[in-house]
């Protein structure tokens, strides 16, 4: 990471089209974080742990949120318009309010090619 970074500076970004822009520095810095992270967790092994456990009951709260959130998306707004749509196009050719819903089917020669093939 750090050859990177240097060759970065060393180059003034210029082998990256973003630079200077946000994007740029939002990756550095998570890329720096991530390095800081990984060199903590080679050090202090205790240290990680509080880290971890910091994280995680941050990041439980924001799953269960999340996950209410997209399931009632799903199941309010994207099923009940996907469902319309799939009851007016009828890909069951099921006509509503029909005495049956039987169709018949149309008889085939028994020839020997059509026996050699029966799907």
């Amino acid at each position: 990471m750090i050859a990177w970074l240097l060759a970065w500076r060393k180059s003034g970004g210029a082998f990256l089209d973003w630079h200077g822009s946000r994007g740029q520095i939002i990756a550095i810095v998570f890329l720096s974080l991530g390095t800081l992270l990984f060199s903590v967790s080679r050090i202090s092994l205790p240290l990680t742990r509080t880290i971890y456990l910091t994280w995680m009951s941050v990041a439980n709260p924001i799953g269960l949120v999340m996950s209410i959130v997209m399931l009632t998306i799903l199941f309010a707004i994207i099923l009940p318009i996907f469902s319309l749509i799939i009851r007016a196009a009828d890909p069951l050719r099921k006509r509503l309010g029909a005495a049956t819903y039987w169709e018949d089917y149309p008889n085939h020669d028994p020839t020997l090619e059509r026996l050699r093939r029966p799907f």
